[in-house]
């Protein structure tokens, strides 16, 4: 569990094209490993090249000293030279490309080569395209989330989400995919097979968040469609409720956007010499001389200049002598825009 998470950190560092897909494949891949990840390929046949394999294989080895991704793959295709049965070597094939997406060893200069990968985890796929395990479900999320392009992983996980809805714990028993032959006739092992059932819901569930995301950030010409291709496609589902949500928000956007637009091209009214009555007031309220700077009216006559008071002669009357100009001010600027407002009128 460690190994692959710490490399997982690693994946940016030597691609820099995977944000959301890292994210995915961490989801997935993380949360179908269990401790004992060694029992995911048995050795029922105490094959040497198998055994080698494994033991230099970066994820199954007991000692990370040895992983070597080449020597790892070396024996695993000469152990598939001889081994003919299906189920073995589908999961021969998901560790090899377990080995090119996330298992690899940094410290060695191994990096990630995403089309190697694909095209081992679609080999697993063809060997065993409907039995269940963890491994086939591993596959599946696995190979969905390592395309780099969105629709293709998009395609991908509507794929899955249906194959996983499609599920129940009857179909996981009658198609289990075994781990040794004996269990092609007895069944699967009771806990393995709770493993399976227990998880199955929380993987559908987190394949329908990253395929809703997939959706939303696709194009802008094409986000609606595929959003209502999940919606139409699986009703009643988290994935159509999460998809539902984003086209409600879609709609408020474009609600709000249209109305920005229509107040934007809205033509403003405008009343012939209104700016001059209103430049008129403005000088009014802001003038700090006498009446006589107010603009003229020839219905109005102005006002005589009122002397100021000599210092040390104040008196409460001269005192309040500026606030009645100013006072004066205003009304004299109100009653030039109703008598202007009134001629209109006539």
């Amino acid at each position: 569990m460690i190994r692959v998470s710490r490399n997982f950190k690693m994946v940016k560092s030597y691609t820099g094209k995977l944000t959301i897909t890292i994210v995915s494949i961490t989801y997935s891949v993380l949360f179908l490993l269990s401790a004992s990840t060694e029992g995911h390929i048995v050795n029922f046949r105490n094959d040497p090249d198998l055994a080698k394999a494994m033991e230099y294989d970066y994820e199954l080895t007991h000692d990370r000293q040895k992983a070597n991704r080449n020597l790892a793959e070396k024996y695993y295709l000469a152990y598939l030279e001889r081994e003919n049965e299906s189920f073995q070597r589908a999961r021969v094939y998901l560790h090899m490309g377990v080995l090119y997406l996330t298992a690899f060893s940094p410290e060695q200069g191994e990096s990630p080569d995403w089309e190697k990968g694909q095209d081992y985890l679609q080999k697993a796929l063809k060997e065993e395209p409907d039995r269940i395990s963890r491994e086939t479900l591993r596959t599946r999320t696995m190979l969905a989330s390592s395309y780099e392009a969105k629709v293709d992983r998009l395609k991908a996980r509507i794929e899955n989400y249906d194959f996983f809805l499609s599920l129940n714990e009857g179909q996981i028993r009658s198609q289990w995919l075994p781990y040794t032959l004996q269990e092609n006739t007895t069944g699967p092992n009771e806990k393995d097979f709770q493993l399976v059932v227990k998880r199955l819901t929380p993987l559908a569930n987190t394949t329908a968040m990253n395929m809703v995301s997939d959706a939303r950030n696709m194009p802008a010409s094409q986000r609606k469609d595929w959003l209502h291709r999940i919606v139409d496609r699986f009703p009643n589902t988290e994935a159509a409720t999460l998809a539902q949500k984003e086209l409600d928000k879609l709609s408020d956007q474009q609600t709000e956007a249209s109305t920005t637009i229509a107040l934007a091209a809205a033509p403003v009214s405008v009343v012939p010499g209104a700016s001059r009555v209103r430049d008129s007031l403005q000088a009014a309220l802001t003038t700090t001389t006498t009446p006589s700077s107010l603009p003229t009216d020839p219905t109005i006559q102005p006002e005589k200049k009122v002397p100021l008071p000599v210092v040390g002669q104040s008196s409460t009357k001269d005192s309040a002598i500026p606030y009645a100009t100013a006072g004066l001010a205003v009304l004299l600027a109100g009653a030039a825009l109703l008598l202007f407002l009134k001629r209109r009128r006539l």
